[in-house]
Order: structure tokens, then C-alpha cells, then sequence
């Protein structure tokens, strides 16, 4: 995280404090002042609710000149630091601005959030707001509020801080307002559907542009930029949009070309109805093909049609756990709570971690009352390899129902790009890193857990997470959630085919006799078999095939991509089954 004056690194972190580098806020200001009619005769009023110490605002202050539009600003900022130097930097502009130290999603305590506005519009801004630009903060703790829910219609789910702080810009615009956000890419996941569906329906989108991680100095997250006008939409529109490739995206870090370049290189128009047809969702580089294939693809089963899935025991890889001295019951270790208050789940008692007994539970060696436990970097694509084993009946620690680990069971791993999925047969307990996934009881046996295997480790799961979860290269804490693995797609398949009893009894066999790998090295002939038995199951012929190792070849050569390139599309069809 790159260091800001005065704020330390815990601090910014709390904050989702990521504050934005001038080319970045240059081309918002340029690109949402460019989407409205300029009228000179008219003073406009442009927002900030997350403004940092304002670096945007004074990028659009720039442009706004240039074209010689009068403005007037308002900033908003939970920190008092931010607020001070905002109002220093502004003082010598002879323009109207406001900077208010207070929490934009409840700017007055004790009031709703939309009374809250209306308070501040009467004071700050009677005739609305014509412009927002922000780089809302992004994963911060939401335990303090109370009340997101009754407030917020994005605050569903899994959501994030910045879900709500886009709802909030939206609905205080002006219509026919423009809009510029910079937003982390996990937008383009299953968890924020909701904020997605909120903008298409509310908003008439006019750009989304995937940045890539590494925009941000010394920060890897990977960020896109939505641009937009508030008003109802009937989506019948094309998006300008752009994915920069990671070529191009350096050439930009190292300055050789500028970001407006950049995304003009990369760019392509794409119907919003195509988004709002395949489940609200965003795409930024989806050829015709990939228009064919994508639409197929989510129109297909779901692989949560035909499993269920829960997390393993609530306890980190290093298995360190706390004694309350009250209750004397265990708890797992909270993460970074080393100066904090920890609040004991079973009896509330709150204490200094010091106050607390600390034990390992999880080790390399096997002793009596020990069973094997498999974390994430045991889960290898097909293969799974316990290394550890873990103390059971601790008093406070959840193992889960002791039922859910007997048996074969397909395990993903929660954290890194694409997906990694393997199959246990050992009875190994699990830790909360990884999903456990089990064929469904009420579905016909035929559909195995080594057939669901198959699927989830398939080229074109991969293909579809790169096209529509935006997972195409290293982000900091990338993970699939259990929703976003529910909703990956599955065959339709006719279980009362006879030839497609035999694909499944084949594909079965394949993955039982091939996934006892403890590496990324699974056999390249099997693989292809694989393969080539879940695109028959799927429709995919060998030209869709071309289409997805594209966009697999195009992505971040990371392993999770890498190894699917140990064959061909060719090698693949020339299996005959």
C-alpha cells in the first residue's frame, strides 16, 4: 500500500483509504465532464463523498477551466487530516467549495441516510449535484453500522462499503448528472450482482474500463473505472469499454504511452442489453464469439443445481488458538487483534490478548487424538494432499458436523485467481480456506463428485470466470466465494441418455484413476480426455474451443492459467470418445 502523509498504514487500511494518482484522477475528470451538454452560462456544483485530500476535485477544477465551465465543489471525508488539507490546497482557488469532515453514508448521526442528504443539500447545495467523481473506499469493517440494510439496497449479501457509497452518488445526482468511479474489480463478481443491476437500471453507462492491479503505486489490487449519466435506462445502448492488456498496462506504469492511449487501443463497444441479458453483468472485452459462448454458457445449469457446499473447521492454516481465563473455553485466534480488546464468542468477556492462554492445535506430526487436515495449498487441481494433522474436540473450536468430511469430497481453494478444485477420498478434515462441495443426494448417482470435478476444473469454467468474474490476472486476496463457485456453469445433462451414462461413467473413472497428484502435474493425457468428455457433455465444439484458449492465452500467465496451456484445443478433439 503506497504510504500517505500523516496516516499510518494500519489507519489507511481501516479507512479503505487508496488514494488515486494524478494521470488516473486527470483522465475521471476529463471523461465525466466529456459525457455532459456544457452550458458556460451555468454554475455547476461537483461532488466528492470519499475525497481524500481531494485529488480529484482538483483534477476536474483543471479541466473545467480549460474548457471554461464555472464549478463550485464539495468534499466529504471521515478524516479530519483529509478535510484540513482539502480546504489548505483549495483556499488559494478563488471558487466556491465546501469540505465536510463527517461519514457519507450517515452524514448526521441519528438520521437516515437519504435524511441526512436532504440536510446537507439545503445547506451546501440547493440546486443538486451535477458531477461525482470518487475513488470510494473499498474493505472497510462494517460492524459499526447498524442500519445499512433499511438505508441501502445494495447492502445485500456479501456486499463492500463501496457498493453502498455508488448507491449513495447515484441517488444524489442530479438527473441527467455524470458520474466517475474507481472501483476494485471484485464488482464484476457474484457478491455485488446488486450494485451492478442498481447501476444498469438507474444509469445509462457510457464506459467501463478494466485498469489492471499495479495502477496504483506500490498497491496490488486490480481496478476498473465506470463512467456514466444518471437517468432510467432502457439499455438499448452500446458501452465503450476497454480491458488493457498487461503489455499495454505497463507501457502506462513506465510512462511510454498515456492512459487515454492505452484504453483507446484496448477499447470495444458492447451492447448493454448483452449485460443486462446475462445477469447484470459487466464485460469489458467480449468479442462476438465470446458474446455466443458467454450467453450459452450462463444460461446453462449452475454447479449449485447439483451440490452443496460449506466452509471446513473457522480456524486459520497456523491452527493458534485462544483460552478465554473466564469460560475457559477455546476460541480461534482473531486476525490482526495484536494490540486490540478480543471479545470472547462464548461468554463476551472482553481482555487483552495477553489475558488470553495461546496453543497450536494444527501440526506436522500425528499424535493420539489427531486427524489429518487439508488446507489450501494442499488443494492441488484434481489431487488434495493432507500434511498436517489437527487436535479434534477442543472445547469452543466448530469442526462442523463430523459427517461432512466422510466420504469423497471436492475441495476448492477459497483464495487465488481462476479456480483450483481436488478431490479428497481420505476422511481429512478441512480449515474455513477451503469449500467443501458434495454432490447433491437427490440427484442420480451417475453425476458423481468426480464428474462435478471435471466440470469445475475444465477450460471453460476457467474461460467463463475470466469473462465474467474478472478474474484474469493477480490481485491481492483474490478468492472465488461459495456464490460465485454456485454459480459457475454445469451441463444439461439427460441422465436417461445411454450414451451419456457412458461419457459420465467414463469421466468418472478418468478422475479416480488420475487424481492421486500432489502437484500441479496431472496427467497430460487424461487431461485431454477430460476435457474433451466435458465439451461433449457441454455442446462446445473445437471453434469454441479457439475462442476460450484465447482469452486463456491473453491473461496473466499465473499457474491456475499456465497449466491449462499443457495442451491444445487440438489435442483435446483429437480424443475420440
Amino acid at each position: 500500500m503506497a504510504k500517505i502523509e500523516g496516516y499510518s498504514l494500519e489507519r489507511q487500511k481501516s479507512l479503505g483509504a487508496f488514494y488515486t494518482p494524478p494521470t488516473l484522477a486527470n483522465y475521471l475528470a476529463k471523461v465525466t465532464l466529456s459525457l455532459a451538454k456544457l452550458d458556460k452560462a451555468k454554475k455547476y456544483f461537483v461532488l466528492d463523498p470519499a475525497t481524500g485530500e481531494s485529488v480529484l476535485l482538483h483534477a476536474f477544477l483543471s479541466e473545467s477551466k480549460k474548457k471554461g465551465v464555472q464549478t463550485c465543489y464539495v468534499g466529504i471525508d471521515i478524516e479530519k487530516k483529509a478535510i484540513q488539507r482539502s480546504n489548505k490546497s483549495f483556499s488559494s482557488n478563488d471558487i466556491n467549495n465546501s469540505f465536510i469532515q463527517c461519514d457519507a453514508l450517515y452524514p448526521y448521526s441519528g438520521k437516515k441516510t437519504a435524511e441526512g442528504w436532504t440536510m446537507l443539500a439545503k445547506k451546501y447545495f440547493p440546486n443538486g449535484i451535477d458531477f461525482i467523481v470518487s475513488n470510494p473506499p473499498w474493505g472497510t469493517d462494517k460492524s459499526s453500522y447498524i442500519q445499512l440494510s433499511s438505508d441501502f439496497l445494495t447492502a445485500i449479501g456479501q456486499f463492500d462499503i463501496y457498493d453502498l457509497f455508488i448507491e449513495l452518488c447515484v441517488n444524489n445526482l442530479n438527473v441527467d448528472g455524470c458520474f466517475g468511479l474507481i472501483v476494485p474489480d471484485s464488482i464484476y463478481s457474484e457478491e455485488h450482482k446488486p450494485i451492478r443491476e442498481f447501476l444498469l437500471k438507474n444509469t445509462e453507462i457510457k464506459q467501463i474500463v478494466r485498469l489492471g492491479e499495479g495502477i496504483f503505486p506500490d498497491i496490488n489490487i486490480a481496478v476498473s473505472l465506470i463512467f456514466g449519466v444518471k437517468k432510467v435506462c432502457n439499455n438499448r445502448h452500446n458501452v465503450l469499454c476497454a480491458h488493457l492488456s498487461n503489455d499495454i498496462k505497463k507501457k502506462v506504469i513506465k510512462g511510454e504511452i498515456s492512459l487515454e492511449k492505452a484504453i483507446k487501443l484496448s477499447s470495444c463497444k458492447i451492447s448493454s442489453k448483452l449485460m443486462v441479458d446475462n445477469n447484470y453483468a459487466f464485460f469489458t472485452d467480449i468479442t462476438t464469439n465470446d458474446s455466443n459462448l458467454t450467453h450459452f454458457l450462463n444460461n446453462c445449469p449452475k454447479i449449485g443445481d447439483v451440490t452443496s457446499s460449506q466452509r471446513g473447521v473457522e480456524l486459520s492454516k497456523k491452527g493458534i488458538i485462544l483460552k478465554c481465563p473466564i469460560c475457559q473455553k477455546w476460541l480461534p485466534e482473531p486476525k490482526g487483534k495484536e494490540n486490540k480488546d478480543i471479545k470472547c464468542p462464548h461468554c463476551k468477556n472482553i481482555g487483552t490478548k495477553s489475558s488470553f492462554l495461546s496453543m497450536g492445535i494444527i501440526s506436522t506430526k500425528v499424535s493420539k487424538g489427531y486427524k489429518k487436515i487439508i488446507v489450501g495449498e494442499d488443494v492441488y487441481r484434481f489431487g488434495t494432499n493432507a500434511k498436517q494433522y489437527i487436535k479434534i474436540d477442543v472445547q469452543g473450536i466448530n469442526y462442523k458436523d463430523a459427517q461432512l468430511y466422510q466420504g469423497s469430497k471436492i475441495l476448492v481453494r477459497k483464495t487465488g485467481v481462476g479456480i483450483t478444485a481436488g478431490i479428497d477420498y481420505d476422511n481429512s478434515l478441512t480449515n474455513q480456506v477451503v469449500y467443501i462441495i458434495k454432490r447433491r443426494n437427490d440427484i442420480d448417482p451417475i453425476i458423481s463428485n468426480e464428474v462435478i470435478l471435471a466440470v469445475l476444473n475444465s477450460r471453460i469454467t476457467t474461460y467463463f470466470i475470466i469473462k465474467m468474474m474478472g478474474s484474469n490476472g493477480w490481485k491481492t486476496h483474490a478468492y472465488l466465494s461459495q456464490a460465485s463457485v454456485a454459480s459457475l456453469p454445469f451441463p444439461n445433462i439427460d441422465v436417461n441418455n445411454a450414451d451419456t451414462r457412458d461419457c459420465l461413467m467414463r469421466l468418472t473413472d478418468l478422475v479416480k484413476n488420475n487424481a492421486g497428484v500432489s502437484s500441479d502435474n496431472f496427467s497430460i493425457d487424461a487431461d485431454a480426455k477430460i476435457e474433451r468428455i466435458v465439451a461433449k457433455l457441454f455442446g462446445i465444439n473445437q471453434s469454441d474451443y479457439e475462442v476460450i484458449y484465447k482469452a486463456i492465452n491473453e491473461v496473466q500467465q499465473m499457474i491456475p492459467f499456465r497449466r491449462l496451456l499443457r495442451i491444445t484445443a487440438k489435442d483435446i478433439f483429437n480424443n475420440g470418445i
